[in-house]
């Protein structure tokens, strides 16, 4: 993978976004193994391709509250657990 500036910019604000529509607390992500879990997920987001549809996901789940993370999301699983501790 190539990287583009404007492509992390991107990702950045729709894992921001994804983080929050998902209920899960950002500092949770940074303290969780001393950060090791927040670049997890962002390394994990950064390779996703599915922005156009994460972003679709967003905008509709933010107008409808919903919290449960997309199942094509390579962070949805880590985001349910985070979300349960």
């Amino acid at each position: 993978m190539t990287f583009f500036p404007s492509r992390a910019g991107s990702h950045a604000k729709l894992l921001g976004r994804m983080i929050r529509t998902c209920g899960v607390d950002p500092a949770q992500l940074t303290h969780d193994r001393p950060g090791l879990t927040f670049i997890s997920v962002a390394r994990a987001c950064m390779a996703c391709r599915d922005t156009e549809s994460c972003r679709q996901w967003l905008d509709l789940a933010e107008s409808e509250g919903v919290q449960e993370p997309p199942s094509f999301c390579p962070n949805a699983a880590r985001f349910r657990q985070l979300r349960a501790e």
